[in-house]
């Protein structure tokens, strides 16, 4: 399989390593005729810095690189973040997808290794990418190693059950595997012992998807029979109002400039407000080592506000040995898992007040 390299994907392969992709997310260019060229030029006329998608394929099959995979895209509201875009020559609503166009998308969805794969539509409200988009043939070929006929249904994709998130498992058994993926299948990270505890993303079908236990990589899963969530109500979300969140927000010019920030760089949408509710927490990158830019600034910006040093080289918005130490020293402090790496935990608490 032969992937295109343009002037446009080498001059985003500069933008940061904050995405590490567990989701395929598929669309149409709602255009007859189109190149990665135009789409590009599109998107930066909305103040992107280019081309939202990670790739995109032509009717012809030929398969153009966009954004680099490490790189968080701006194709699909709330869901930038760990999700390849790929986006489809076509007007798919009224026309009929080629079959070379077909099967350049199956090829290029197996060669990421991803199955967790969705249509824009099932997770915005849109018609992308079309009701005439072979979808159900694209994920059934990708997951099963077949295209769907109109005899054979697919089995329905495990529901995700989030209302399990950031509360604490507990492992019941010994010697349990950790799997990059859920099912029996997935890749074995390592294993847990009873007594070991866990912090929940979600529940899928009988997998609980939770925060990573291993450098490296951004999620594990392991079996619902070995988990037992603990203190529900004790540790479930409070419900606040906007007035309650504002209180424990640490500086509302600081969350002002990180949301505009986020809106720049992903096309977030998010209203610049200086509250970091749940649609801020929503689009907040994993930012680690070798970072650089606007986010990872104003991440030294609050951790020299609380206190934490960076003497040597300040808030230069670069994610060196320094700012490491930093984040260390402040997760050890709050009770974090200590890795060096800002991901979703690191960030709530570097928000609060």
């Amino acid at each position: 399989m032969n992937i295109i390299e343009t002037e446009v994907s080498r001059r985003l392969k500069g933008l940061p390593h904050n995405n590490y992709p567990s989701r395929i997310v598929l669309h149409h260019a709602e255009a007859t005729n189109c190149t990665v060229e135009d789409i590009d030029r599109w998107h930066r006329g909305r103040g992107w810095q280019g081309i939202g998608y990670h790739y995109f394929v032509r009717k012809d099959g030929q398969i153009y690189k966009g954004r680099p995979d490490y790189t968080m895209g701006a194709h699909c509201l709330h869901n930038n973040t760990n999700t390849i875009g790929i986006c489809a020559e076509g007007k798919y609503m009224v026309e009929t997808m080629p079959e070379v166009q077909k099967q350049a998308i199956i090829s290029l969805c197996k060669s990421l290794g991803i199955k967790d794969i969705k249509g824009h539509r099932e997770l915005n409200s849109t018609d992308c990418p079309g009701r005439n988009y072979p979808l159900e043939e694209i994920r059934n070929a990708v997951v099963n190693g077949k295209a769907s006929t109109s005899t054979t249904k697919t089995a329905p994709s495990a529901t995700s059950d989030t209302s399990v998130r950031d509360k604490i498992g507990v492992i019941t058994g010994n010697g349990v595997n950790v799997r990059l993926d859920a099912g029996m299948d997935g890749a074995i990270l390592g294993s847990v012992n009873k007594g070991d505890k866990v912090t929940l993303w979600s529940l899928e079908g009988e997998w609980y998807h939770c925060y990573s236990l291993y450098k490296g990589y951004n999620r594990c899963y392991i079996h619902k029979d070995y988990v037992k969530i603990i203190n529900e109500a004790a540790i479930s979300k409070p419900v606040q109002t906007k007035q309650e969140t504002w209180q424990v927000n640490i500086n509302g010019d600081i969350i002002r400039e990180l949301q505009n920030e986020l809106n720049i760089q992903y096309n977030a949408g998010i209203k610049v407000d200086g509250w970091a509710g749940d649609i801020t927490i929503d689009h907040l990158p994993v930012v680690r080592q070798g970072a650089k830019g606007n986010i990872t600034r104003i991440i030294q910006k609050i951790l020299l506000l609380k206190g934490y040093k960076l003497p040597k080289y300040g808030a230069d918005g670069t994610f060196g040995e320094e700012m490491k130490a930093a984040v260390l020293q402040f997760q050890k402090a709050n009770g974090l898992s200590v890795d060096g790496v800002v991901g979703i935990n690191t960030w709530k608490v570097l928000l609060r007040a």
